[in-house]
């Protein structure tokens, strides 16, 4: 009788350990500071990965704009604290950055983030996701950064990502 007390009592942490991905797809806008309308930049593609057991999850990210090119990215954060701040960048180091979860962990409803992309002419992004049901409401502030290390607003990008089941995209790659 102890062993199986034993089980029960580590099954949930062996449960929590293992990790669990979310798939989402949705339309990302752009906006400039001189348009009156968001318009059609492209498609997005989310897969969030949680890995619990590392304190950490990983977005894997695919971007099909409308002028053809085809972006990829992936962000790994790392949670600090009582989980509810995070480091992050990707394998390469172009994007670094800082958020803060809003939530219970593992089960938030919020997170923003504060990511700067390191290139010849340096861009500043501030973004606000917000989790509501089964979908993700992404806006993002982009600006350049001047010589001087002054910002200038470069424009809006949104998104709303619906979230998918995993079969449905398996069943459709294997046709």
């Amino acid at each position: 009788m102890k062993k199986w007390i034993l089980i029960f009592l580590f099954l949930p942490c062996f449960l929590i350990a293992n990790e669990v991905s979310e798939f989402y797809i949705g339309e990302m806008k752009s906006q400039s500071p001189d348009e009156e309308e968001a318009e059609h930049y492209g498609f997005f593609f989310l897969k969030r990965t949680f890995l619990p057991d590392q304190n950490r999850f990983v977005d894997s990210c695919f971007l099909n704009a409308r002028d053809g090119e085809v972006l990829e990215l992936q962000q790994i954060s790392d949670l600090k604290g009582d989980l509810h701040e995070i480091v992050f960048k990707n394998p390469t180091g172009l994007i670094t950055g800082t958020g803060e979860l809003v939530g219970f962990p593992w089960e938030w409803t919020g997170l923003k983030e504060r990511m700067v992309v390191h290139s010849e002419s340096p861009i500043e992004i501030d973004v606000q996701n917000t989790l509501d049901g089964e979908m993700i409401i992404s806006i993002a502030s982009v600006y350049t950064i001047e010589e001087d290390g002054s910002k200038e607003f470069f424009g809006t990008f949104s998104a709303r990502l619906f979230k998918i089941d995993r079969k449905v995209i398996e069943h459709f790659f294997s046709r």
